[in-house]
């Protein structure tokens, strides 16, 4: 059987897991085996940039800031390229370093908004577990941190007329998926 895998070696990690070519971490040999699964397929690596097939020095220097390895005309080539933060759109999509700072920025824009809500998440336990069992469970969900949760936090902050990304695949048949935005409208 053929198999053609396609990646990008520069891509994050799934959350809450391994990048997919590292050991497997169940298995206590992996750090001495490796990942034989890989072993099996030839790496054949696509060179031509095609976003930036118009601005060569972009283009390389995009690849030098994946690989954390700029030059200093690289980091001016980015600097040139900030603005103040009061000149962003208040509807434009900003990305962030750390989880720590994405809940910074999206406290102080709640903050801004009158129209604030507060979403508690809805848990059930699935089986016939014993009462006791049941609510240990669902204490355990309450008290867990949003990063125990794979990035759902028990009770959700919100404000109306504010843009919003979904962080995990909800109901991919409704395109409630990773990555798609809305503009938050009506409770």
């Amino acid at each position: 059987m053929s198999l053609i895998v396609f990646g990008d070696f520069n891509q994050l990690p799934p959350v809450s897991d391994r990048y997919i070519f590292q050991p497997n971490s169940n298995n206590v040999y992996a750090d001495f085996c490796g990942n034989p699964l890989w072993e099996l397929f030839h790496s054949y690596y696509l060179t031509e940039i095609m976003r930036q097939k118009d601005d060569q020095k972009l283009a390389v220097a995009l690849n030098n800031l994946a690989k954390g390895v700029l030059n200093e005309t690289e980091i001016k080539t980015f600097k040139d390229r900030e603005v103040d933060a009061s000149a962003i759109p208040r509807k434009a999509i900003r990305f962030f370093r750390s989880n720590a700072k994405v809940d910074a920025f999206n406290d102080k824009i709640i903050q801004l908004d009158n129209k604030k809500i507060t979403a508690e998440a809805i848990d059930k336990v699935t089986g016939q577990p014993n009462d006791n069992v049941k609510n240990r469970l669902l204490k355990a969900f309450r008290d867990a941190t949003a990063r125990e949760c794979q990035g759902l936090p028990y009770n959700l902050n919100l404000s109306l007329n504010v843009k919003y990304m979904i962080t995990v695949n909800v109901n991919v048949e409704d395109n409630l998926v990773n990555g798609a935005v809305g503009i938050f409208k009506y409770v």
